[in-house]
């Protein structure tokens, strides 16, 4: 185990992660549809034997960057940003722990990519 963290500084591979990614409302309005796109995730958690760990962070008191900063520093491996350009289109805008945006993608899309780093131990 030592090994292991040392050699991937404390960032987990996503197959080996307890914090595969987290959900972020930008507002309270959207929070509502945070709650969907996490029962999404959640649905398929179930259905496929615990493969994907979701966490919601409704605290929209901190400010967006704030709560995306704290998020990079637990090492979530996906930050997933909601707001209302998302809920229309029915996204989620995906970043990862490093600082890369990867942009708006259907939750189908994402459930398809972690399903392919999940196959491959990445």
């Amino acid at each position: 185990m030592a090994i292991l963290l040392e050699h991937t500084s404390g960032k987990w591979p996503f197959w080996l992660s307890p914090r595969q990614s987290v959900i972020l409302p930008v507002t309270d309005d959207h929070y509502d549809y945070a709650k969907q796109v996490h029962a999404q995730l959640q649905k398929q958690r179930e259905d496929k034997f615990n493969e994907f760990f979701v966490d919601l962070d409704g605290r929209t008191k901190l400010t967006l960057p704030k709560r995306i900063k704290e998020a990079q520093e637990k090492q979530y491996n996906y930050i997933l940003v909601v707001g209302e350009r998302e809920r229309t289109e029915g996204t989620v805008s995906v970043r990862t722990r490093d600082g890369v945006i990867h942009g708006a993608k259907t939750t189908a899309d994402l459930l398809t990519e972690w399903r392919q780093l999940l196959d491959a131990f990445q």
